[in-house]
């Protein structure tokens, strides 16, 4: 079996830890931007293995994610006028 280190356990705890020695005690917020970020982090439970003082937000949304089919269907559209 292949190690993996993003699916190891210990690793993800240990990484918590050291955020949460260096956090300290000061309120931090920090932003995230794709959709797929916040998949990831609630389907693995990466907000219950951070200290309180640190609160994960989602961001405004990668182009990709937030555009409407429309939208990129009628560029499709447009571009093959070019």
């Amino acid at each position: 079996m292949k190690y993996n280190l993003f699916n190891d356990k210990a690793t993800a705890v240990r990484i918590a830890g050291k955020i949460k020695d260096i956090s300290g005690s000061k309120k931090i917020k920090i932003m995230h931007v794709c959709g797929t970020h916040e998949q990831t982090i609630t389907k693995n439970g990466l907000r219950a293995m951070l200290p309180e003082n640190i609160e994960v937000v989602p961001g405004p949304g990668c182009p990709v994610c937030i555009t409407p089919q429309v939208e990129i269907d009628m560029a499709i559209h447009l571009s093959r006028w070019v």
